[in-house]
């Protein structure tokens, strides 16, 4: 006799419920969903932030003061605050990015799984200030290649990280807030394209 139990069929979702990333294209833009990435965050215990900073250094090929993201053979590094980093890697080859780290640095910090708490969405197309400054007060002459910003983007935190100047950034998000940024990213895409096509528009 059949298990009259209905089994449960699991499959895994992105942050914005899909079953694949989303990708939206507005004129130049192009927004992406980042499902590819593993997080981890990593924080110098008491006494011991010149030894985790060098840790980050050698990890990123260069040092990361506050607002540098910097990329290393595998892994991006970017510092979150004083004694405070992201770890960020691709997940097919560092799932267990966290675990490794912590058998790396043992005593001297504290290291937290993060994938699962964030939202990673790629936005790139140039020039992205138009996009941009409708969402965050910012200098963004200040966001050039190489650049970590935390910032406030329509009432959430976010962390900016700019790969290229004016070309490519990846917006980090907590999960939650996902389909929020998501709409805010993708309206001001909509925004500045008009406003694009407007001026082209012969009078």
């Amino acid at each position: 006799m059949a298990d009259p139990v209905t089994q449960p069929r699991l499959y895994a979702a992105t942050a914005l419920g899909g079953l694949t990333p989303a990708t939206d294209k507005v004129g130049a833009w192009t927004l992406t969903e980042a499902c590819d990435r593993t997080i981890a965050s990593v924080t110098a215990r008491n006494g011991q932030d010149a030894v985790v900073a060098q840790a980050m250094e050698t990890l990123a090929h260069g040092p990361v003061p506050i607002g540098t993201l910097r990329s290393g053979a595998r892994h991006q590094v970017f510092s979150t605050a004083q004694g405070q980093w992201f770890v960020m890697g691709d997940h097919a080859q560092d799932a267990l990015l966290a675990q490794s780290l912590k058998s790396d640095l043992g005593a001297a910090a504290s290291v937290t799984e993060q994938s699962d708490g964030w939202a990673v969405f790629h936005l790139s197309g140039a020039p992205l200030a138009p996009v941009l400054e409708r969402l965050v007060m910012a200098d963004l002459a200040r966001l050039t290649g190489g650049t970590a910003l935390r910032l406030l983007m329509e009432h959430m935190n976010v962390f900016v990280l700019c790969s290229a100047t004016d070309a490519s950034v990846e917006i980090l998000v907590a999960r939650s807030y996902a389909r929020s940024l998501h709409h805010a990213l993708l309206t001001a895409m909509q925004s500045a394209e008009a406003l694009l096509q407007g001026a082209r528009t012969p009078a």
